[in-house]
């Protein structure tokens, strides 16, 4: 079996992208839950810049519904050529969340 094969059917090749777009856009968990695995009795975590970045990540908004909805309109407006554009969008998001993420703990863990 090639591994190309799966792309000779158009629907595979559309689930294929579809199911690679989804695993990328999920790597980096939310600022939230990033914040509710804090260690409370770390010095950093008391700090002013520790309380900043958890009111930051507190206040961020996913956007999860509108990504739905943006996702699935690209889908049924463009067909196959709206996922990889939806896609790309959660991956932007997904590099938000990361830099979030980073922020915390650069404020609020102490390194070993």
């Amino acid at each position: 079996m090639s591994v190309l094969q799966p792309f000779r059917r158009p629907h595979r090749a559309v689930a294929v992208v579809f199911l690679l777009s989804l695993a990328a856009s999920a790597c980096a968990s939310t600022p939230q839950k990033t914040i509710s695995h804090l260690d409370d009795r770390d010095p950093k975590y008391s700090s002013q810049e520790c309380l900043d970045a958890r009111n930051i990540a507190l206040k961020y908004d996913d956007k999860t519904l509108s990504r739905m909805g943006m996702g699935a309109g690209l889908g049924l407006l463009l067909g196959p050529f709206g996922v990889p554009l939806a896609g790309v969008a959660d991956m932007s998001q997904n590099d938000k969340r990361e830099l979030i993420n980073k922020e915390i703990e650069r404020r609020c863990v102490t390194p070993r």
